[in-house]
C-alpha cells in the first residue's frame, strides 16, 4: 500500500514543478525531469532511461513515490483538479 505522506510528497513535488514551470523550461526544454523534495534530482531526454535510474537510486517504493515526474517543454502540462498552482 502507498503511504499518505507519499502522495502528499509527491504531490507537492508536482505544484512545485507547475510553480517553476517557466523557470524549467529555461535549463531542461525538451526533458523529463524528476523532482523530489522540490530539487531537479535528474533528467533525460528519454523518459524511460530516466526512471531506470530513478528506480535504482530510489529502490525504497514510498521513496520512490514522493518524486514528481514531468516533461518540460511548450506545452504546460494538465493536471487533475486538486493540484493548482498555487
Amino acid at each position: 500500500m502507498v503511504s499518505t505522506k507519499s502522495l502528499a510528497e509527491c504531490t507537492e513535488n508536482t505544484k512545485w514543478i507547475i510553480k517553476n514551470f517557466e523557470t524549467l523550461k529555461k535549463f531542461y526544454n525538451g526533458k523529463h525531469v524528476a523532482v523530489k523534495a522540490r530539487i531537479v534530482i535528474d533528467s533525460d531526454e528519454n523518459e524511460q532511461i530516466l526512471i531506470g535510474r530513478l528506480r535504482k537510486e530510489y529502490p525504497n517504493k514510498d521513496a520512490y513515490l514522493e518524486i514528481a515526474r514531468d516533461y518540460i517543454g511548450d506545452r504546460v502540462p494538465t493536471y487533475p483538479s486538486y493540484i493548482s498552482r498555487s
